[in-house]
């Protein structure tokens, strides 16, 4: 490289210089394993030199004679030029590093490290002083975080590229893609040749046979090497050079038996070939013609009839003179005739061959960035060339094949999808289906005798072979085999090559983006209140009355970032009122000088629009919503996606309830989905699947002649998030189009919250800025008009935030709220506090209401109350409000343990929900006197994948074994309790309920902290440390919110009850920062009372059983214990001495009690009840715990 770096310049200047050519090669070549195959210099266009002496001296000509001085130097003499420095050579203007990928460092071992890291010696001017750095490569090196840690660990110093600090900022990048459309490179194909080994089986005999005859001859070979998958490889890689005896595919991935594309029947004139050993290449070289005669004769072949091959090895022991010559030799033409020079690594980087036409794979090992350099040789310009291939061939296996979805997923297949992983890192168009096909090619070897070629063999030989029909049959089936070969590659290589990284990263770069806007934004609307209060109140008014400034502004910025993906995927089709809405907001916001802000995304977008536009098939741009939805929005959008509980819903279940509900209306109504009567309505769309689906051809549920009238006026779709809503509307309107052009935009889809429906709307009207949003409302009112009979789709997961510190709970509706109390609280046992907040069963009462007296509600839901305590008064009304309740139980509870846990198999959502998930169709007809209840729960142990295949599997409701069940008169539906229940004796007091004869007098939950990290701790100093960061922290908010907030708050919060305010808190008003302090809703109603917290004592720290057999010191404070309930009572000091039974009221474990005599833990046996021995008045007089009613019992007794 070095040599050929000075003959470029040189032929290149433009004024005359003095060079100094600096290369050390004492111990190139000599590494202690020879397959690392650095590459030895030995000969230069001039004398090189590492003395300082030579430097010096040219340096100094250069200066008398006023030229420019260059050195030319390999990285591991840059040692050199430090030494040059340091005895006078001036500071250098310009350092360029080429192939600066090598600079980056790498874990070196303690006696390698002083010599590698003279790659490194570039970056600092510590090292060698220099005015400018460029760094150029084709394959920029960036280590993750925890290469970062491990290296730091290691003591070794790595430079990541997209460290601006070291790199310096990108200045140009010229990807693959736009290389090619400059027709600065040749386009590339890839041809997968897959070889079957049981079919050359008998090739491989025979080869080893041969093998012994050439040792005895003085052949080196290593019979070690030489199996059946070499020789498959052989084979594969000769088919691959000669086009020859292969069955190919064409695009439609049908067999292509002329090989159509006549490009693809160009034979291979120059290749280069790349192993993972130098022993390898020189067997392949030794071996290759012995291989393939045999080949010819185990299958009457003439594989040489058309294109002799010539192999040649080469490697970095040889000195430069031999290898020029070798490379020199493959530059030649020579007619009919395929020269391929094999070699480990050394002709990666630095080979210019512009003629060279293929390059093969032929096994493992090869870097990311020595696969991207090799296919950079193949894809030079060259007169007469059309196109660069790269052969990767394999060989297979008759267990393999049998399971070809697997197969391409395992070991056999590394290799390939190491090259096209590398290949996509530089190629930005590999990434849709279309692409793959058109790029990525899989040919099968053909092993059938050739009835040509088997006439040439007659006349060469006497014998006469007959046509054997089982060779024509064994084409035909390998046809078959490769086509399913090709649908399993191409099915697979999405994930294996997709995008979804993609958004994960664009998720990462933008979150930084979507706090600096917030910012920005805050700061903006600060000086012009008017726009984002009448923005505010526009979205109240649309959505729910309780959208908090935070959300509004959350709005605005996920527009903001969004906006340009949407519209170079879709153009036209993301137009809606809201998007119009927003689009004038920003369109104001830049006047206002928020441009600047947003400038900084402008390489961003046009990178995003590209990825975007790639998408060109309607399935790549589904997986590309997809992962859009399920990365970029988790990410960047983290605290809308927790609080609503969203889930992407996986396509069978989806299916599964279109079809089912389908079934429901013929059987319980005898209409269906195509009836002009029937209005369907999905109140939390998400990403529009159900509704998309359901106009899908595939689906075949709606039909040619009803589609239209169907889309225009009885479709309705609501979701309360910008990014589901744009999605859905993108999702809904090409599933109609798709079948017919003619229909325009979805028109019947609204933002807003569909729980709201009963809450009181102060209706301010619309402000002129915003009047786009009047159609988003008109919407609303068009759908309360309608005769709903069918509502579908999967309602948000999410009861609450799981910690105050999240300041992020969910939307309330008060007014819901009493109506589910009073309709389904009321008639439970147990306490609902949190179930007339569960969005759940909200949602249930809301489509109750909506599908009035006749209707069918078909809901994927989390199925916890098929079984809960808490659900009893739930189970009681659905089963009167309805007439036909079908639930199918899908399990998956991860909220069990050990072989609980294993029982309940896969879960449905995967890492979406821990929780139970069933799926629901309640069926409403008040003209039914008495209902009934079909119950049908999946096997144990199931995995995801089976429970999603038997859901495809039901035809509809009527496939299913459901089974019919009675509930008992407590409300149970599974699992029922017994009449003897009845007759046990209660162990604790409800007043409510009017059970006072009990065992116990008083009882207690364990104390629930809700910030057990920062209160529990095995030693007493560590946790009064942990407290008092809480409290100084606390203390610290409060002093800055009395300075800075409060006033604001007071006029933020006007018209809120006192006891919400602290739901109104924002991320910038306090400290959300989860290593500093645990927020809960008590202390966020101190705050906002301004209380000071004192400091902590260590009177208040206590041993406490935190769980079985593990004691814990505890800091007892009613300010940093959410609920302390009677313990109290039962331990008021330390020196109070009793002993409580301890055991759990929930069914998530199997039932134990334990007996301790300290505070127990609310998740000691969760949720932890404790019934002490005795109890303690106020002036500290002690009590029996245990009933007078019940001593006299159990005296009679």
């Amino acid at each position: 490289m070095l040599s050929q770096t000075f003959r470029e310049y040189a032929q290149e200047k433009s004024d005359p210089f003095y060079a100094s050519i600096v290369c050390s090669d004492n111990k190139t070549g000599q590494s202690k394993n020879e397959d690392n195959d650095d590459i030895k210099f030995s000969e230069l266009p001039i004398k090189p030199s590492t003395r300082l002496e030579d430097i010096l001296s040219t340096y100094e000509k250069a200066q008398k004679e006023n030229k420019r001085f260059i050195i030319f130097s390999t990285y591991q003499s840059a040692l050199r030029i430090k030494e040059a420095q340091e005895a006078g050579l001036n500071g250098i203007d310009l350092i360029i590093c080429d192939e600066a990928h090598r600079t980056v460092g790498a874990m070196y071992s303690t006696n390698e490290r002083d010599d590698k890291n003279a790659f490194t010696l570039c970056h600092s001017d510590g090292n060698i002083k220099a005015t400018k750095r460029l760094y150029m490569t084709a394959t920029p090196k960036v280590y993750s975080e925890s290469s970062k840690a491990k290296a730091k660990e290691s003591d070794n110093i790595i430079y990541s590229m997209d460290d601006a600090e070291t790199f310096g900022e990108e200045i140009y990048t010229l990807n693959f893609e736009r290389a090619i459309a400059l027709d600065l490179l040749t386009d590339y194909k890839v041809i997968i040749l897959a070889v079957r080994s049981e079919n050359l089986s008998g090739v491989t005999n025979s080869v080893n046979k041969k093998i012994s005859q050439l040792e005895a001859k003085g052949t080196k070979l290593d019979k070690k090497l030489i199996n059946n998958e070499f020789v498959c490889k052989i084979v594969g890689t000769h088919k691959g050079l000669a086009k020859q005896d292969v069955i190919a595919l064409d695009d439609e991935n049908k067999e292509d038996n002329d090989l159509k594309s006549k490009r693809d029947t160009f034979v291979s004139q120059r290749a280069i070939s790349f192993c993972k050993s130098i022993q390898t290449s020189k067997n392949i070289k030794d071996s290759f013609e012995t291989i393939m005669e045999c080949y010819d004769e185990e299958l009457k072949k003439k594989s040489f009839k058309n294109l002799q091959i010539s192999i040649d090895h080469i490697d970095g022991t040889m000195n430069c003179k031999e290898r020029l010559d070798k490379l020199e030799n493959l530059n030649q033409f020579q007619p009919n005739t395929c020269k391929v020079l094999s070699n480990a690594r050394c002709l990666s980087e630095g080979v210019d061959v512009p003629a060279l036409d293929s390059v093969i794979f032929f096994d493992g090992k090869s870097a990311m960035v020595d696969i991207i350099q090799a296919v950079g040789r193949v894809m030079r310009k060259a007169k007469n060339k059309k196109r660069g291939y790269i052969i990767l061939p394999i060989a297979l296996r008759e267990s393999e094949i049998k399971n070809l979805d697997e197969a391409v997923k395992n070991t056999n297949f590394k290799n390939i999808w190491k090259v096209l992983k590398a290949l996509r890192s530089h190629d930005t168009s590999l990434v849709d289906e279309a692409t793959f096909k058109e790029k990525i090619k899989i040919f099968g070897s053909d092993d059938a005798s050739n009835p040509d070629d088997e006439e040439e063999l007659k006349k060469d030989k006497t014998e006469q072979a007959p046509n054997d029909p089982k060779e024509a049959q064994k084409t035909l089936f390998d046809a078959i085999f490769l086509k399913d070969l090709a649908n399993a590659v191409y099915n697979v290589m999405p994930t294996k090559l997709g995008d979804r990284n993609y958004w994960e990263n664009f998720a990462k770069k933008t979150g930084n983006i979507a706090k600096t806007l917030n910012e920005r934004l805050k700061e903006l609307f600060g000086k012009n209140p008017e726009i984002f209060d009448n923005f505010l109140t526009s979205l109240r008014d649309n959505i729910h009355q309780s959208i908090k400034e935070e959300e509004a502004l959350d709005m605005i910025i996920s527009h903001i970032i969004t906006k340009p993906i949407f519209d170079a995927l879709f153009g036209d089709n993301i137009k809606n009122p809201i998007a119009k809405a927003l689009d004038k907001m920003v369109l104001k916001l830049s006047d206002l000088g928020l441009e600047g802000e947003t400038k900084d995304l402008k390489n961003l977008y046009e990178s995003v629009k590209t990825e975007a536009a790639r998408a060109k098939s309607p399935k790549s741009q589904q997986e590309l919503i997809k992962n859009l939805y399920n990365t970029f929005f988790k990410e960047a959008f983290r605290k809308q996606s927790e609080k609503l509980g969203i889930v992407y819903t996986p396509i069978e279940v989806v299916d599964f309830i279109l079809r089912a509900t389908n079934g429901i209306l013929k059987k319980h109504f005898n209409t269906d989905f195509n009836d002009k009567n029937i209005t369907i309505f999905d109140p939390f769309t998400g990403t529009g699947s159900f509704i998309a689906r359901l106009l899908s051809k595939e689906s075949d549920l709606i039909s040619d002649e009803a589609l239209k009238e169907k889309f225009l006026n009885h479709l309705f779709a609501f979701d309360i998030v910008l990014l589901s809503y744009y999605i859905a509307l993108i999702n809904i309107t090409q599933a109609a189009q798709n079948r017919d052009s003619s229909l325009k935009n979805f028109k019947n889809i609204a933002l807003t919250d569909s729980l709201d429906y009963f809450e009181e709307k102060n209706d301010k009207g619309v402000f002129p800025l915003f009047e786009d949003l009047k159609e988003n409302k008109e919407i609303k009112t068009t759908l309360a008009n309608q005769k709903i009979q069918v509502i579908i789709g999967n309602p948000p997961y999410s009861a609450g935030q799981k910690s105050q510190n999240d300041n992020n709970q969910n939307l309330t509706h008060p007014k819901l709220e009493k109506w589910v109390y009073e309709t389904y609280g009321k008639n439970s046992t147990a306490k609902v506090g949190k179930t007339t907040r569960d969005a759940l069963i909200q949602s249930i009462r809301m489509a109750s209401d909506l599908l009035k007296d006749k209707g069918v509600l078909g809901f994927v839901v989390n199925g916890s109350f098929i079984d809960s305590k808490s659900a009893d008064g739930f189970r009681k009304c659905v089963a009167k409000d309805f007439a036909h309740l079908y639930a199918l139980n899908l399990r998956g509870n991860q909220r069990t343990s050990g072989e609980v846990s294993k029982k309940e198999g896969g879960k449905i959502f995967d890492s979406g929900s821990r929780a139970t998930v069933a799926i629901i169709f309640f069926v409403k007809d008040k003209s039914v006197q008495n209902s009934a209840i079909h119950y049908y729960e999946v096997e144990d142990y199931l995995k995801r994948e089976a429970k999603l295949h038997s859901l495809a599997g039901f035809e509809n409701l009527e496939s299913v074994p459901f089974k019919e069940i009675t509930p008992n008169d407590k409300g149970d539906w599974i699992n029922q309790r017994n009449d003897g229940f009845e007759k046990l004796i209660p162990l604790k007091r409800d007043k409510t309920s009017k059970i006072l004869n009990t065992i116990f007098d008083l009882d207690s939950n364990g104390v629930k902290t809700n910030r057990d990290p920062w209160v529990y701790n095995f030693s007493p100093n560590a946790l009064m440390n942990s407290v008092q960061n809480c409290i100084d922290t606390y203390n610290a908010d409060l002093k800055r919110f009395n300075e800075r907030f409060r006033e604001a708050f007071k006029q933020r919060a006007q018209g809120v009850k006192k006891a919400d305010l602290y739901k109104h808190l924002s991320d910038q008003e306090i400290t959300t920062d989860k290593t500093k302090i645990a927020w809960t809703r008590s202390l966020k109603q101190g705050f906002i009372k301004n209380e000071n917290l004192p400091e902590s004592g260590m009177e208040r720290v206590r041993l406490a059983m935190y769980r079985p057999f593990n004691k814990q010191w505890l800091y007892w404070d009613k300010t940093w214990n959410d609920g302390q309930y009677q313990l109290p009572k039962i331990f008021p000091d330390k020196s109070a001495r009793n002993v409580v039974i301890n055991t759990g009221v929930g069914n998530g474990k199997d039932f134990s009690a334990l007996v301790s005599d300290f505070i127990s833990d609310f998740s000691l046996i969760s949720p932890n009840q404790a019934y002490p021995l005795y109890y303690y008045d106020d002036l500290g007089n002690r009590y029996n715990a245990i009933s007078g009613y019940a001593l006299n019992l159990f005296k009679r007794h």
